[in-house]
Order: structure tokens, then sequence, then C-alpha cells
């Protein structure tokens, strides 16, 4: 059986009403289960078109780079509308995504280590698009294997990898906003009317983001930085 088969099944279960042996119960529960289901089904389809629609009209630059879909493209959207002061530069967002290398030479040994700081949902979105390349993108693999032989880690080559994504996305929202300059104001018009958008339908899409919507986008007034805690 299907599984919209067995959600269907289940979703028209009849119960009677004074009905309470075990039986009755288990379909009852079961009952109660795949209606929400089906609800919840239903609830992310149309969240997530209207988060597709929302990323294609105020980004569409950054939608199109190779590994980049609604949910990615709108986690960074977020974090840059959260932070337009570090969008001054491609290496203070990609300092800002957790994405830039942190030095850890010692003695003769010369190399870069992980950043353990930055947004952690711009980091595991960079990640995501990272692993995604290395799936179906040659030119992603065949840098990977170089910097294996070059006897870097594989965690250090997905970290050189992240770094490069961050600069193809910060050009791709460079180009959506026409400019990325601090006090800015095409830069904050855009981030004020693309990202809070996308702030309020991801917190329909996932409830546990719902503590990042600034309560200041209720009464339409953008602030200068979003007071929710990563």
């Amino acid at each position: 059986m299907s599984r919209r088969d067995l959600l269907a099944t289940c979703a028209a279960f009849r119960i009677a009403a004074d009905d309470d042996s075990l039986p009755a119960m288990t379909r009852l529960a079961l009952r109660e289960l795949a209606q929400r289901v089906v609800h919840l089904d239903i609830q992310l389809a149309l969240v997530g078109k209207r988060l597709d629609r929302i990323t294609r009209d105020v980004a569409p630059e950054l939608i199109a780079i190779k590994g980049v879909g609604p949910e990615i493209a709108s986690t960074l959207l977020m974090t840059a509308g959260d932070n337009p002061e570090r969008m001054k530069s491609e290496a203070s967002f990609a300092a800002l995504c957790g994405s830039n290398p942190i030095p850890a030479s010692s003695g003769k040994t010369n190399r870069h280590r992980l950043n353990r700081g930055g947004d952690r949902h711009a980091i595991a979105a960079l990640w995501r698009v990272v692993v995604v390349r290395l799936s179906c993108d040659t030119r992603t693999r065949d840098y990977l294997a170089k910097r294996l032989s070059e006897g870097k880690t594989k965690t250090e080559a997905i970290r050189c990898l992240k770094r490069y994504v961050a600069r193809e996305v910060y050009n791709a929202m460079a180009l959506s906003c026409g400019q990325l300059t601090v006090g800015a104001s095409p830069t904050h018009r855009y981030f004020a009317h693309a990202v809070v958008p996308l702030m309020i339908v991801r917190a329909e899409l996932n409830p546990a983001v719902q503590h990042q919507v600034p309560q200041g986008t209720r009464l339409q007034v953008w602030p200068a930085r979003a007071t929710a805690t990563r």
C-alpha cells in the first residue's frame, strides 16, 4: 500500500462514539494522526509554492546558482537581512557565514581550520549546496579530488568549497539588489521588502524558526538589526 493510500484509509476510519475498546481507540489514534499528516502535507505544499515564488521574484540570480533552491536561498537571504552591515564586502559575508579560513599554522605547518563562528543556519545552507554539487557537479568533484591529493582532509576541502559558494552567493545578491553597500538605501529597501516576507513564510513552514521573525515586522518596521537569537 502506498503512502497516499495508507493515509486515505486511516483518515477514513469510522469509530462509534460509545466504543472505547482497544481496537476502536487504535483506529481513532490512527485516524487523527492520518488527518493531521494530510493537513500538514497540504499546508507544506501551499507554503512551499509561496516560498518558491517569493525567492524567485526577489533573488532570481541566487536561485540560478547550482545547488541553491528556495529553502537554501531564503535561509541565506534571512542571514543577510539580519546583518545588513555585514554585507559591505564578499569577505565580510563569508565571515558571517562561517566559511572564511582561520589560520591554524604551527611551526613549519601552514594550514587553516574551520571557522566555528558565524550564522549556523547559513553555514548549514552552504554545506548543503556543496553536498549537492559533490553528487552532480564534475568540477566540484574534481576540485575535491585535487585538494585531497594535495594532502588536505575532506573536511578542509569542503571548507574551501563553502568559501567559493559564499562568493557566488554574495555576487548573486549584489546583482539582485543592485549594490551592497553599508548605509545605502537600495540595500536596506531590498532586505526590508524581500527578506521580511521570507521570514514570515518560513515561520509558517517550520514553527521552530518562528522566534526569528522580528516583532517589528507586524508594524511594517524593519529593524536595523534583528534581535532574534540564533
